[in-house]
């Protein structure tokens, strides 16, 4: 998706806004924020909109967790460092998302993790 490859911060600012806006779709919001997490440029930006917009997407993950969830894993499949997978981990402990996106966090902090030591020692 065009939209997910941006760099500047404004238009990811902009196209996070834009995502959770009543003129898109759900799936479509997914598929974007899931995008634009998949952008190293845009990744942190990523993290900081949906910690700060929680409620929204609470209020999301309830029409669809298993949409919600891709967003999860796309943002910790390319997070480049386990203090941050440990980071996103407790703060979907901490937060009232239901189960599923607990496990995909925990399995995605575990595959990034087991990542990061297979690179060390190869």
């Amino acid at each position: 998706m065009a939209l997910g490859s941006v760099k500047q911060e404004q238009r990811i600012t902009d196209i996070l806004q834009y995502s959770i806006s009543n003129k898109v779709r759900f799936q479509d919001c997914v598929n974007l924020i899931e995008s634009l997490a998949a952008n190293s440029a845009a990744r942190e930006e990523v993290w900081k909109f949906l910690t700060a917009n929680k409620s929204k997407f609470i209020e999301m993950q309830k029409q669809s967790g298993i949409l919600f969830s891709r967003v999860v894993k796309a943002m910790l499949h390319n997070f480049s460092c386990h203090q941050r997978a440990n980071e996103v981990d407790s703060f979907f402990r901490s937060n009232p998302f239901d189960g599923s996106e607990v496990r995909s966090v925990s399995q995605a902090v575990e595959v990034r993790a087991n990542c990061l030591l297979n690179s060390i020692f190869t």
